[in-house]
């Protein structure tokens, strides 16, 4: 295959599955917002915290501090200037696919063309109805997982299929990292308060985002509690949204490209590494160490591992690198 037809394989993929973790920093900010507060508490900014997650702080032109409802969600859904905004990524998503279009099934097609071309007026809707977000983020949502359901149930399973797996997976991957970090290092209540209501709801309302709370509740058969997300987030091995599953499903598609290309790509050995790493730490060493500090090395690695992936199978440069870039979330003051 062609390196650069893996390339916008790899970042269909990667826009589509941006897209929707986009979509879904926008609805924990929603939820967050709606929970109650300790009064007299100093409130920090929701929507600057979403901001600097979905690492759009330095494209955002204004004052990110005082960030409001509408701006912030203009600039992640509708703005062009901002390259992770979710025009952009269905934008790009289509782009890309209509570079290889000999390459793709008429389902993975249909639903990458369909997508661009509902989304103008899913965006006419937002604008005019305020209320219409959790039904945007909704449409977001079905648009990814038609998108996959036409991935996984008509590509052939060659080369093709397996860097727009590792696309989909290096994608999520980051965006669970992110989302946990806005909840622990902005949102989190004073030390008195963890393990409180408060507290309670908000680990709830992520897992509620994430679309995972089910799925928790299943595997783990425990009640909700900051050490019992964080696990499931970050180690579960069954959590198909875990830093841990994500990064031990892109091994299996570099394990079988370096099966099919006879030939070990240089990434590999990274990814083995971080895996290695979510594998062997302890949970609860992480949440007393700090779990931004790790959330902050994990996505470091990502972006480093996105680096080589694109070194090893000789990629153009990122489509969005501004997404790599470290969340600084000391620049939400509460």
């Amino acid at each position: 295959m062609l390196s650069r037809v893996a390339d916008n394989l790899f970042w269909i993929a990667r826009s589509v599955e941006r897209a929707d973790n986009i979509a879904r920093l926008i609805d924990t900010a929603r939820r967050m917002i709606t929970l109650p507060n300790v009064a007299g508490k100093p409130l920090t900014n929701e929507w600057s915290s979403i901001l600097i997650a979905a690492g759009a702080s330095t494209t955002f032109q204004g004052d990110l501090e005082h960030a409001t409802r509408e701006e912030a969600i203009e600039h992640l859904v509708a703005d062009p200037s901002n390259p992770s905004s979710i025009y952009n990524c269905f934008r790009n998503a289509r782009e890309n696919a209509r570079a290889i279009r000999f390459g793709l099934t008429t389902e993975v097609w249909n639903s990458l063309n369909s997508s661009w071309n509902e989304l103008p007026n899913q965006i006419a809707a937002l604008r005019h109805r305020p209320a219409y977000l959790a039904e945007f983020v909704d449409w977001v949502k079905i648009c990814q997982s038609q998108f996959r359901g036409g991935v996984e149930g008509s590509l052939v399973r060659d080369d093709s299929l397996e860097f727009m797996r590792l696309g989909s997976h290096i994608e999520r991957a980051d965006a669970t990292a992110r989302i946990l970090d806005v909840k622990y290092h902005v949102l989190l209540p004073s030390l008195g308060e963890i393990g409180g209501s408060l507290d309670h709801y908000q680990w709830l309302s992520l897992l509620q985002a994430v679309g995972v709370q089910r799925a928790y509740h299943f595997v783990t058969k425990s009640d909700v509690t900051r050490k019992g997300v964080a696990a499931f987030l970050i180690k579960n091995k069954v959590n198909p949204r875990s830093m841990a599953y994500c990064i031990s499903s892109a091994i299996r598609s570099l394990e079988t490209l370096e099966t099919i290309y006879e030939q070990s790509p240089s990434c590999l050995e990274l990814a083995r590494t971080m895996h290695d790493d979510l594998k062997v730490v302890s949970i609860d060493d992480v949440l007393n160490n700090g779990l931004h500090e790790y959330l902050t090395w994990f996505i470091q690695s990502i972006a480093s591992l996105s680096g080589e992936i694109a070194e090893s199978f000789a990629f153009a440069p990122p489509v969005s690198p501004d997404l790599e870039n470290e969340p600084n979330m000391s620049q939400v003051q509460g």
